[in-house]
């Protein structure tokens, strides 16, 4: 079963505007003029791209979130959603759908989300209410497939704040695959070690969430696919503050 499907987490393009060519060689009317991108087409353009991840996965189930789909029957909640500021968030997953190489990252899959706000004050506070609930996350408890849970931060710093929390496990061996009647030895092959990024970003006015999660060797170094997944949150978070800048508020 895929990695990520396997795990429970925290649920926590620069747009570029193509000149119409009218064919002719006068100046353009008003009417030609493209239309400005909606605010769904910005926040959409500002996650990972087909191009940008590693082959074997394909975007999915690519969502809109307003407050109060979020909020869901909490009139408390979206009052607070609202207060924030908080527009419109968007999430996609990209979930392996052939095999990978082992020596690649994101073997078991990429979260990545994004949400922007009237201004930086309601990214500063979902940046704070959402890394304070990372650092203080039962993470065991989330990967009860896992043993040897532990995290580590990792000490990058990608946009105007950045959270990064690595979680590895080995996988358990599944007992059942012993022979009946036999020995009750499990026939499991070498453990390997999951990799599990939680990245978090507040880039200007807009809140990005990446997690990728990968499947290496145990003898794996600690600090394995980092620049790999530090690149893709770069990315990101570069788009974000272009396409929404940094406002007062």
């Amino acid at each position: 079963m895929p990695m990520l499907f396997r795990f429970t987490f925290l649920t926590l393009l620069l747009v570029v505007a193509a000149s119409c060519n009218s064919g002719s060689d006068g100046p353009q009317s008003a009417s030609d003029s493209p239309a400005p991108a909606s605010l769904e087409e910005q926040l959409k353009s500002i996650l990972l791209k087909d191009e940008e991840v590693p082959e074997g996965l394909e975007g999915a189930d690519l969502a809109y979130s307003t407050n109060e789909q979020l909020a869901g029957p909490s009139e408390e909640e979206l009052q607070r959603l609202n207060a924030l500021g908080r527009q419109l968030g968007v999430d996609i997953t990209y979930v392996p759908v052939s095999d990978i190489p082992a020596d690649s990252p994101a073997r078991g899959g990429i979260q990545n989300s994004a949400s922007v706000y009237l201004g930086n004050s309601g990214s500063v506070a979902a940046f704070k209410v959402r890394s304070e609930a990372a650092r203080t996350n039962d993470w065991p408890a989330n990967y009860t497939d896992l043993t040897d849970v532990k995290t580590t931060e990792m000490d990058r710093q990608i946009a105007d704040e950045t959270y990064w929390l690595r979680v590895t496990g080995l996988d358990k061996c599944d007992e059942s695959t012993a022979t009946p009647g036999v020995s009750p030895t499990p026939t499991c092959p070498p453990a390997r070690l999951a990799v599990i990024d939680h990245i978090l970003i507040r880039s200007g006015r807009t809140f990005v969430y990446l997690m990728v999660a990968s499947d290496v060797a145990a003898s794996s170094p600690d600090d394995v696919f980092a620049v790999d997944i530090e690149g893709w949150a770069t990315a990101v978070a570069s788009r974000a503050s272009q396409t929404f800048p940094p406002a007062g508020r």
